[in-house]
C-alpha cells in the first residue's frame, strides 16, 4: 500500500491485530522489569524472558504471513518476481 492509499478494512483488521500483540509484548516486559526489581530468583525471570521471546517470534511470523499474501502477492501477480530476494532476506532475518 502507499503512503496516500486509504488502507482496507482487512488492513486495518491486521493493523489491530498487531497493536493488541505489541501490547501485549509491552506488558510482558513490563512484567519482567517489575520481577527484576522483585529480586525475584533467575530461573522465573528466565522463564519469562523465554515467554517473551516466544511472543515476539509469533508477531514476527504473523507480520510476516500477512505481508506474504498481500504486498509480496500483489507485486509477483504485476511480475514483480524480484521481491523474493526480500523474502528470502527476511527469513533469514528470522532464523
Amino acid at each position: 500500500m502507499k503512503a496516500n492509499e486509504k488502507p482496507t478494512e482487512q488492513v486495518e483488521d491486521v493493523k489491530k491485530s498487531i497493536i493488541v500483540r505489541i501490547n501485549r509484548l509491552v506488558g510482558q516486559l513490563e512484567g519482567i522489569k517489575r520481577m527484576v526489581n522483585e529480586n525475584r530468583i533467575c530461573d522465573d525471570i528466565l522463564v519469562q524472558l523465554a515467554a517473551f521471546n516466544s511472543s515476539i517470534k509469533s508477531l514476527a511470523n504473523y507480520m510476516i504471513e500477512k505481508h506474504m499474501y498481500t504486498s509480496v502477492l500483489d507485486s509477483i501477480k504485476k511480475g514483480n518476481v524480484e521481491i523474493l530476494s526480500d523474502v528470502v532476506h527476511l527469513f533469514k532475518m528470522f532464523q
